[in-house]
């Protein structure tokens, strides 16, 4: 073999390997340019999730959807009850004003569905009944969550 032929084979070589390392790289950053909230939910690490979220919603009342959504999630997954429906409350006020956006979806089904199932969970299933046909309605009425139907 010549020396060019060798010498493109090496470069062609060079360049793969380079575009694997960038490949092997950009993995690693893109899960370090994840939200942190994101990638709490993703682990099931509900009480960090919590704790991230309290910290940076000093006043719930002005706290957007996006950032509500996550600590009443938190609380749901937690059971804490005693924060959760107030978190829900104005959850479904800010949904109200039209700040319904959490990943690029509408969440306006997302308090009632919250709901539906803490009741559940506490036995009182015509509550649940009540919050889940709530729930259904709006995805209905707005052609919410194709997958729920």
């Amino acid at each position: 073999m010549s020396r060019g032929g060798r010498t493109i084979r090496l470069l062609k070589l060079l360049s793969r390997l380079s575009a694997a390392a960038i490949l092997v790289w950009g993995a690693g950053c893109a899960v370090a340019l994840q939200p942190e909230e994101y990638r709490l939910i993703q682990t099931s690490r509900y009480s960090e999730l919590e704790k991230l979220m309290e910290s940076r919603i000093t006043k719930p009342s002005s706290a957007p959807t996006a950032q509500l959504f996550h600590l009443c999630y938190a609380y749901s997954k937690l059971k804490r009850y005693n924060k959760l429906f107030p978190c829900l409350d104005q959850l479904e006020k800010n949904i109200e004003k039209g700040d319904r956006n959490v990943f690029f979806y509408d969440f306006s089904a997302t308090p009632s569905l919250m709901r539906a199932e803490a009741y559940i969970e506490f036995g009182d299933h015509t509550k649940a009944i009540e919050e889940s046909t709530k729930a259904y309605d709006m995805v209905l009425k707005k052609d919410l969550y194709r997958q729920f139907r």
